[in-house]
């Protein structure tokens, strides 16, 4: 082959060549090209009240539960003694919740109460409706479901100072609780709050 022929041969097919690369770069670009945005949602609100306050950031309710122990014929109003039957009322409150959720409660004895002897006696779920049921309380959770954005439940949880047949505190014992200034009754209420996933 002649110098001229390979000039003219090879050169236009390097010419092809290259048109063809720098096309086909140009039309790939096309479809590599990258994009980004920014994407916004709102998160749900977990803004669960108990007795009227909030739960958001806490471990430990900011305001006491004070029980209540009605006046009998037989001893005052708010005040217990050996055989007394009170109560006292939890309301949750999921009126500011964007998901349906469940809450657990647990109840029990604090170890540094001054009444051994006081004891869980039932609760009632709605306690305001008079067909609602006293439920007696075995020591499991007391679970409640709640619907997101609903309405205010309340529990009613009844509590007593036993004296009878496997009572722990004998007479004198309820007598030092009695006498002892500062002795408080303690229970403890644990509520778990879990967000219905399903």
């Amino acid at each position: 082959m002649k110098k001229e022929d390979f000039k003219t041969i090879v050169v236009p097919i390097l010419i092809i060549i290259l048109c063809v690369a720098y096309l086909s770069r140009a039309s790939l670009a096309k479809y590599i090209k990258r994009l980004s945005a920014d994407m916004d949602g709102s998160i749900a609100s977990w803004n669960i009240k108990v007795n009227n306050e909030s739960i958001k950031g806490k471990n430990t309710l900011t305001n006491a539960i004070t029980p209540t122990f009605p006046e009998t014929t037989n001893k005052n109003a708010d005040v217990i003694a050996p055989g007394s039957i009170g109560y006292f009322d939890v309301t949750i409150d999921p009126s500011e919740v964007d998901v349906n959720f469940q809450a657990s409660i647990n109840i029990s004895n604090d170890a540094t109460t001054a009444v051994g002897d006081m004891q869980i006696k039932s609760y009632k779920i709605d306690p305001d409706n008079a067909s609602s049921q006293e439920v007696n309380y075995n020591g499991s959770s007391v679970v409640l479901n709640f619907t997101k954005n609903g309405s205010p439940q309340k529990i009613r949880i009844y509590l007593t100072w036993f004296e009878g047949e496997g009572e722990t505190m004998d007479n004198t014992a309820d007598t030092t609780a009695a006498t002892t200034d500062g002795a408080i009754i303690k229970v403890n209420t644990q509520i778990t709050f879990t967000q219905v996933t399903t």
